[in-house]
């Protein structure tokens, strides 16, 4: 990844990724999370985060965290930041490099002996002060904060008279509020449900619960729409998972999933299309200007232009981004001729160095070029030639292949149809025997064009293919 390094390092980092030989880029902060990955550098496109309640600066433990451990694996390597972004406070750096961090002085803490005789008694049993003074009384739990707003309402106070009911209470206060907003609907929904849990039966009644979740199997409107029905199925799928509370728990358990499942689907297509959107806006920006695009091809052969996964590219052949359509479509292979020129001509002298083990016939014609070795990918196909036992060879066509990059492409093809020596399945295990005339001239190379009228073709017995017939 790119980072803020010495204009050297960075230009060498700038063409290893333009050439293709950086394996993968992240954008992401997943690896800050626990995910480890194999990487060489770690470049921070931010140094600061919202911990729930303000924008901060990253310690230097959590930057350790993101570039150390978290994700570099066991791998040595780099970190640094993205240009725009500026470098690292150099005793930062250095605290990092010399794993040298501020002891940990206090952890937080909450009381585990709560007191459930009476309301009262249970919120001040959850105020209570920690017994060490390295301990930190915790005032922000959402549970604590739920009971807090239900005991001011008259209605709960009158119905938690016994230390069964307080119990139930404080269970019901530990439902989720997936929308973490603690607004005032979660509250009246947490009262409902304990109304009905106190009354006769202490049970929910299925018609009420089917109303509340029917209501949220909806896959239309935009994505905050759908984020939020998300959130309100959530929250019930964790109380279809409290059988004591519920007639039919299976059942219940089964629809939201299936709700849930429905929503995430919805809402990926709508996030898809406003990263397609995204991407089509930057591309649009980028192209206007004059200046080099940054792109690369991973081992899988996906296209990353300014990382933006555009598409693909096998051999010479690239293939737009399978959402794209339309003006899109161009878009992307504008993108891709302005950024892969240097991964072309790289690809190009390959090709003209390759031997023979490198190439491989087909069954019907297609000669596959193996690159990588475990993924072959067309190249070209044998075409009729002058003479029988003298095949022309085609190129397969391509919007990157032009110019002298072309050119070295074709003169080392030129040899192909003589002298394969590594077939697929099925293939001919030598085309060289179909010749009649004893001729052993290399495959004459031609370029397909538009209009030209195809000659007659008979059949002979060289393996039933055909051949032109001429006069």
């Amino acid at each position: 990844m790119l980072g803020a390094l010495s204009p050297r390092a960075r230009n060498a980092q700038v063409e290893l990724y333009q050439t293709g030989e950086v394996d993968y880029m992240v954008a992401t902060d997943a690896i800050g999370m626990g995910l480890n990955m194999d990487l060489d550098h770690v470049a921070f496109a931010r140094i600061s985060k919202f911990d729930g309640q303000s924008p901060r600066r990253l310690t230097a433990p959590e930057v350790a965290q993101i570039a150390g451990r978290a994700g570099r694996y066991m791998r040595d390597g780099s970190f640094g930041t993205l240009p725009e972004v500026g470098a690292l406070d150099q005793d930062l750096v250095e605290a990092i490099e010399t794993h040298r961090f501020d002891p940990i002085e206090t952890i937080h803490w909450r009381s585990a002996k709560l007191d459930f005789r009476t309301l009262d008694g249970l919120l001040r049993s959850l105020d209570a002060p920690p017994p060490h003074p390295a301990l930190k009384r915790k005032r922000d739990a959402e549970d604590h904060l739920t009971l807090q707003a239900m005991a001011k309402l008259p209605e709960v106070r009158q119905i938690t008279t016994t230390s069964p009911r307080l119990k139930l209470l404080w269970d019901v206060c530990q439902i989720p509020d997936f929308r973490k907003s603690m607004a005032e609907a979660h509250v009246r929904l947490l009262q409902q449900i304990y109304g009905h849990l106190t009354a006769r039966g202490g049970k929910l009644p299925d018609s009420w619960v089917k109303a509340q979740i029917v209501r949220l199997d909806r896959t239309d409107g935009e994505i905050d729409q759908l984020s939020t029905r998300i959130a309100y199925i959530r929250t019930w799928t964790y109380i279809s998972h409290r059988p004591e509370w519920l007639q039919s728990a299976a059942e219940w358990q089964e629809m939201t999933r299936g709700i849930e499942d429905r929503l995430s689907d919805a809402l990926h297509e709508k996030l898809t299309q406003r990263f397609v959107d995204r991407r089509g806006a930057f591309l649009i920006k980028r192209l206007d200007g004059n200046e080099t695009l940054l792109a690369g091809v991973t081992a899988e052969g996906g296209v990353v232009v300014e990382g933006h996964p555009v598409g693909r590219l096998d051999g010479f052949i690239f293939s737009p981004d399978e959402d794209a359509v339309g003006l899109e479509a161009k878009r992307l292979l504008t993108a891709a001729r302005r950024s892969l020129s240097l991964e072309i001509n790289r690809r190009a002298a390959l090709i003209a160095t390759a031997g023979d083990e490198d190439f491989s016939l087909t069954a019907d014609g297609a000669i596959l070029w193996h690159y990588p070795v475990a993924k072959p990918v067309p190249l070209a196909r044998l075409a009729p030639g002058p003479r029988w036992g003298q095949p022309a060879i085609d190129l397969l066509p391509s919007d990157l292949l032009e110019g002298e990059a072309r050119s070295r492409v074709f003169r080392p093809a030129d040899a192909l149809g003589s002298r394969p020596s590594r077939h697929q399945p099925g293939a001919d295990p030598s085309p060289a025997r179909c010749r009649t005339d004893g001729g052993g001239a290399r495959p004459r190379l031609r370029t397909r064009r538009s209009g030209r009228q195809p000659r007659p073709r008979r059949r002979d017995d060289c393996g039933g293919k055909a051949h032109e017939s001429r006069p």
